[in-house]
């Protein structure tokens, strides 16, 4: 056991005390009940390797540069010892906190458990008190907190414990000025802006005014004017929102209106601009109350969405809304979420595989509040984003080097001190100083509201090698002046600056003007997303993190600040100087000299070598000269002997290039001669497989990861005759001419590989166009017609709008040197992803046996293919494609699945959530899965789904979230309707007939009772039943859940329901709005709530039902004899109103008419999701898999 009796784990002190910052006090000791989420931080495995990936991925005279990791590579070099996580586990057990109640992030390098405080306070033998801050935030904190010694080299830190770590927006409001708090369409003045605001011809004087910067201004003062994002899909850009604070898209969409027009319907697409909710963030979409108009709630957030929005549309946006540290009040026992937000924040990104490439964050607070191992072991986390290619920007502070009132330490001496920032000091981010002016800029400050730019030195973190040449030269030039106010060898900030003084925001629908490192920040996170979207678009990487390139070359495309300085407690503080300075930074982006000639790699001449002087003395005798000359002619056979012997030997390679092996790819096959080498060198061309929206044309990418760089471009399998032939493919007419193929002919198997892709989806764009089967020779024609029409000004444009979303397989070309091809290899491989391949597989109709890929081995068959893994030797596996069959064209329409990325995530075991309505993602794969999300949503829930699992494999009433939570995934105008079951069990209530008639019929006698003693009935609701009415009229299409068992369903059907399902969803984004509740006081309703309330009590239906029978009281049957204990079960759907009603009351919603009527509406969205979609039954892909860039290769 751990405890005083062992010596070797006797408690000693891990942490120090870190103190509290000025405005904290202590006002109590915290209640032993209150709920914990404990999240304990394991020393990493390999973070010094990771950190020497992190600077050679991120160093461009190194020839890694831009070959970030993987979300796996990234886990697999910091997730902790076995050592480490065996000694947690038992320093758990022994306090009585088994590994069931565990929860660990992607890496399980953190442990987190929810637990009450005094149990807290007996496993770190502390004592945790009440604490308020000036604001009235209060939190729960311990000053010091104790280990076992063993786990001390363990454990890097244990929070929430001694952090006071407050994070601040960066933002000052300005003094109340001209127009400023007016309604933004009574601001006639601005509206010269609006009507200037695409003209790309202004100079900085025409279109900045010192007194109102807007989008016109920032993005002709940094040169981005004319620039037009050119792969908007592949760059994207990201931003932060912490304590309560959200985007406010009205808001957005009124800045847009007025300072970039062309970019307001970015306001509300949800494909420019999405937000995703992080533990109970907040995204209140309504106008905000008198309490939340006073402390300026969304202030931030507007700023941060509208500045981004304003210079890098259309690069899409996410806002990520964390939760985290939310008041507490001491006699509230509920649980609640202590955590510090950049961990809750840093946790969920890194569990993300598609990530922003850039990401702005404007908060920040003074570092001495934060721990320093809670501070260090945040920046490491930082530094895993950084080497996964996503540059975090973050605000440097806006106090100069401290506030005036309060530059003192916090270790008890009270010593006068500056006060560096954090995270801004962290060296893995790249921090942003503030200008203001134009010509030229300065530092900026506005002593109306005392905001000035901050800088400095960290005293937690030393200064890194690559700021050794510019920082130290900044150093010594300051001489004595501040000594003992700052620590010489931190690590400098800021590293940039852009304008943040007096930006234009819209709030509450009126013009506010903001100062702050919270503007400048998304400013130049902006300036360089555009940067990114260059280099993308050139077939280059992003940048990632930025500062190894920024110290060693990329300062060249900033704009030097040399005027200002970053005064705060009592002092000038640090000046602006030539070069970098501890204010600005290097300076301002200026966009045309941060394209893709500044980032570039310098080339290296080699140095020249020095001729060989000879000399000869004529007075030799002439045999030595004959010898000279047999000892050249020996060397000249010499010479011929081995470029003839190169050249045959080259024979072997070129022989299995040719289109006998790979088909028309091998036409591509050369030999090239190396002249340095004296050698000859057989090059091949073969694909690379990957899945890409469909366009309907070539499109152009870069190569991420390739060393050349280069455009590459990729042409979509799609069985046009155009396609066909630049992907070297069979013609579709001679595809059933083909024998079978057992992937082990001499032929490569990816050849066929690619005819079954180009059959599958020529098949699939058919039967999603409406269009009955015509014959082989009318296929192609009409093909192009469904995918495709030439408008009157001559570019293509899409004729069905509703194929957004598609997804199709593509190819690229690659070009390779068979002198690198190890010796096991007998043909030329092509490659995919590992999620790619298994999506491919899918859609050709295979179902997967085996998906072991850290095993090596992969199988999967069906439909007439198959694909098998081998291991070869120097490569690894490498998947062979297999065709039992001839291949016929047309196939059956039975095997085709519906092609889009939500369909492809069902694959993966992964419900893909509606982001219209805030749903999540929802892993539900494994029954582990299953019992995990139902254990988020309530406990006693988990139990009873638990004991159903282990009696009999059903998951009753959690079912239902498949029908409830899941977007309309089917293409309008499509017969194909089939996906795969993400879920182990699927039969819920909302997929059965019974449940339809059932739940129609009580809903009709509902409203007439009601009517009969006059009581009100909504017009929603009514709504509802006449749905219902007119859907019966379908028959057995509507109520029997077999007549959809195939892709012959009729398309008329499917769209009526289609658009039904789309109008119930429209009614739920309506309701995402401040709600007046009973008691006036103002409410938001939160379809997932209502979600969570309807599984928390359906998962016991089935028990309820059972119940009601034995004890011979059925209700009505409506006809619906088959299965009794379904259809009563359908009755207790019914009854569970009112518990479901109490439980969104607990929830924070207590408007019950309202939740009624949103419940009838939600069962109505169930029935029809079921009815357009098939489900059927497979082998899932683990869900981690999904986003998986794991390199396969097929031979």
């Amino acid at each position: 056991k751990f405890g005083p009796e062992d010596p070797a784990r006797a408690l000693k002190l891990k942490t120090e005390s870190t103190g509290f910052q000025d405005g904290w006090t202590r006002v109590g000791q915290a209640p032993g009940e209150h709920m914990i989420n404990l999240e304990i931080g394991l020393k990493q495995g390999q973070f010094d390797e990771l950190e020497r990936h992190l600077f050679e991925v991120s160093d461009p005279d190194h020839h890694r540069y831009g070959e970030h990791l993987t979300s796996d590579e990234v886990n697999d070099l910091v997730k902790p010892g076995d050592d480490s996580v065996v000694l947690v586990h038992e320093w758990l057990r022994d306090h009585g906190i088994d590994e069931d109640r565990l929860n660990y992030s992607p890496a399980k390098d953190w442990v987190k458990v929810q637990l009450p405080v005094a149990r807290v306070e007996r496993l770190l033998d502390t004592k945790y008190a009440l604490y308020k801050h000036i604001d009235g935030t209060h939190i729960i904190r311990a000053s010091t907190w104790s280990l076992p010694t063993q786990l001390h080299k363990h454990i890097d830190t244990i929070q929430p414990t001694n952090s006071f770590f407050h994070p601040t927006p960066r933002k000052s409001n300005v003094m109340p000025v001209a127009h400023d708090g007016q309604r933004i369409s009574s601001l006639s003045a601005l509206q010269r802006m609006k009507a200037i605001n695409s003209s790309h011809d202004l100079a900085v004087a025409q279109a900045c005014d010192v007194s109102a910067v807007t989008p016109l201004c920032l993005r002709t003062l940094y040169g981005t004017i004319s620039y037009q994002p050119r792969v908007p899909g592949k760059n994207k850009i990201g931003l932060t929102n912490y304590l309560g604070e959200t985007s406010n898209r009205s808001d957005i969409s009124l800045f847009l209106n007025q300072f970039r027009p062309e970019a307001a319907e970015a306001a509300f697409n949800i494909m420019q601009f999405r937000i995703e909710v992080i533990a109970d963030g907040d995204n209140q979409q309504t106008p905000n109350n008198v309490t939340q108009l006073s402390t300026d709630k969304d202030l931030e957030g507007n700023l941060d969405a509208e500045t981004i929005l304003g210079i890098s549309y259309p690069t899409p946006l996410i806002a990520y809304n964390t939760g985290g540290s939310p008041p507490f009040k001491p006699d509230d026992g509920t649980p609640i979420n202590t955590n510090e937000p950049y961990l809750v924040w840093l946790q969920y990104v890194l569990a993300q595989r598609d990530l922003p490439q850039v990401i702005s964050t404007s908060y920040g607070e003074d570092e001495q509040t934060v721990p320093p191992a809670y501070a260090r072991r945040v920046c490491n986390q930082f530094a895993q984003l950084g080497v996964r290619g996503v540059s975090l920007l973050f605000a440097s502070g806006d106090n100069g080097v401290g506030p005036e009132e309060s530059c003192l330490t916090n270790d008890g001496r009270n010593s006068s001190a500056f006060l560096p920032s954090f995270p801004a000091g962290c060296p893995y981010v790249t921090t942003v100083g503030a200008t203001k002016s134009f010509n030229p800029e300065v530092v900026a400050f506005d002593p109306t509201n005392g905001f000035v730019s901050g800088g400095g030195f960290s005293n937690y973190f030393l200064r890194p090698r690559y700021q050794d040449h510019a920082v130290k030269p900044y150093v010594t030039n300051l001489g004595a002046q501040f000594n003992g106010l700052y620590n010489r060898h931190g690590r400098g900030y800021p590293d940039i600056a852009a304008q943040g003084q007096l930006f234009q925001t819209v709030w509450n629908g009126t013009i506010r003007r903001l100062d702050g490192t919270s503007a400048s920040t998304p400013a130049a996170a902006a300036v360089l997303s555009l940067v990114n979207d260059s280099l993308l678009a050139a077939g280059k990487g992003p940048l990632g993190f930025l500062n190894v390139w920024l110290y060693k070359r990329g300062y060249r495309a900033f704009t030097d600040v040399m005027n200002g300085t970053a005064t705060g407690c009592g002092t000038t503080g640090f000046p602006a100087a030539k070069g970098w300075d501890a204010v600005t930074g290097f300076g301002t982006p200026y966009f045309p000299r941060s394209g893709i000639s500044k980032v570039q790699q310098a080339l290296c001449n080699a140095s020249n070598l020095s001729a060989w002087a000879v000399s000869f003395a004529m007075e030799q005798e002439s045999k030595i000269a004959i010898a000279a000359l047999v000892v050249s002619l020996v060397a000249l056979v010499t010479t011929v002997s081995q470029v003839l012997s190169q050249f045959f030997a080259t024979a072997d390679g070129y022989r299995r290039c040719q289109t006998s092996i790979i088909g028309g790819w091998g036409g591509q096959t050369h030999r090239k001669f190396r002249w340095s080498d004296l050698r000859f060198e057989t090059i091949y061309t073969t694909p690379r497989f990957s899945l890409m929206p469909y366009t309907g044309k070539t499109v152009s990418y870069g190569m991420d990861g390739m060393a050349n760089r280069r455009i590459q471009a990729y042409h979509p399998l799609d069985g046009t005759s155009e396609m066909i032939e630049k992907t070297y493919a069979t013609p579709l007419h001679q595809i059933s001419s083909l024998t079978s193929f057992n992937g082990f002919n001499e032929m490569a198997s990816w050849v066929r590989f690619i005819d079954a892709l180009h059959s599958n989806a020529a098949e699939t764009r058919m039967l999603a166009t409406s269009t009955k089967r015509t014959g082989v020779e009318h296929q192609e024609d009409h093909l192009k017609n469904a995918s495709l029409v030439t408008s009157s000004q001559g570019s293509r444009v899409r004729h069905e709008e509703n194929w957004n979303g598609y997804m199709i397989p593509m190819v690229t070309s690659q070009e390779h040197s068979w002198d690198f091809v190890p010796p096991d290899v007998i043909r030329p491989l092509a490659m995919a992803t590992l999620q790619d391949i298994a999506i491919f597989s899918r859609r050709l109709g295979m179902r997967w046996k085996t998906f072991e890929p850290s095993e090596g081995t992969l199988r999967a068959e069906g439909n007439g293919h198959t694909v098998d893994s081998t291991t070869v030797r120097s490569v690894g596996v490498v998947l062979q494609f297999s065709i039992r069959d001839p291949l016929r064209y047309p196939r059956s329409f039975e095997e085709l699945y519906i092609p889009t990325e939500p369909a492809d995530k069902m694959g993966f075991g992964i419900l893909p959530g509606d982001p219209r309505l805030s749903i999540p993602d929802h892993a539900i794969g494994t029954p582990a899965e299953c019992l995990a999300r139902t254990h988020e949503i309530d406990v006693q829930a988990s139990d009873t789904l638990k004991n159903w699992m282990n009696e009999s494999g059903w998951t009753p009433g959690f079912s239902d979230i498949i029908g409830l939570a899941a977007p309309m995934i089917r293409l309008l105008g499509s017969a194909i309707i089939k996906l795969l079951r993400p879920a182990v069990y699927e039969a819920g209530l909302t997929l059965q007939q019974e449940g339809i008639v059932v739940f129609h019929d009580r809903l009709r006698d509902l409203i007439k009772q009601r009517e009969s003693i006059h009581d009100s009935v909504s017009h929603q609701t009514y709504w509802v039943l006449r749905q219902l009415d007119e859907l019966s009229e379908y028959g057995q299409h509507w109520l029997n859940e077999k007549s959809c068992r195939g892709n012959q369903t009729p398309i008329e059907f499917l769209d009526d329901l289609h658009k039904r399902h789309d109008m119930t969803t429209e009614y739920f984004v309506s309701l995402n709005k401040t709600t007046r509740s009973e008691n006036t006081e103002y409410q938001v309703f939160r379809y997932t709530d209502l979600m969570y309330s309807h599984i928390k009590h359906a998962v016991d239906y089935v028990s309820t039902a059972i119940e009601i029978l034995k004890a011979g009281k059925a209700r009505n049957h409506y006809g619906q004899k088959v299965r009794d204990w379904i259809t009563e079960g359908a009755h207790v759907y019914f009854d569970m109103m009112p518990k479901i009603i109490d439980t969104m009351k607990q929830k924070g919603f207590d408007n019950a008419p309202l939740v009624e009527e949103a419940w009838f509406t939600m069962m109505l969205r169930a029935f029809l999701w079921h009815r357009t979609h098939l489900t059927v039954e497979g082998k899932t892909v683990p869900s981690h898999h999904w986003g998986s860039r794991l390199p396969v290769y097929i031979g």
